[in-house]
């Protein structure tokens, strides 16, 4: 491989980092308890097969990933729990009690 061609290949490897750096960045932004209390019942609850059974890491296009059908019903849940008075801190250390069992 010669130097520009090692150049350009950092180069678009650099472009590829830093679209995940922003990706990274927006989901930090997007978080709320709600969906962070999503995310650990899912982590918790879902025993489907990940690779195609699944639907939590296959939400693709311009929706709203929280919209989508396969975090909906986790994110509903959470906002009941959360709704219930129990506090987000409250609600994962139960979670953690729960997969520890």
């Amino acid at each position: 491989m010669t130097k520009t061609e090692e150049i350009k290949a950092l180069k678009e490897k650099i472009k590829l980092l830093e679209g995940d750096i922003k990706a990274v960045e927006n989901r930090k932004e997007e978080m709320t308890p709600e969906r962070e209390l999503a995310i650990a019942l899912h982590g918790a609850l879902c025993h489907c097969n990940h690779t195609d059974g699944c639907g939590w890491y296959w939400v693709e296009g311009n929706i709203d990933m929280w919209e989508h059908s396969s975090r909906r019903s986790y994110v509903d849940a959470a906002q009941k729990i959360l709704n219930d008075g129990i506090s987000l801190g409250t609600a994962l250390r139960m979670i953690t009690h729960i997969k520890d069992l």
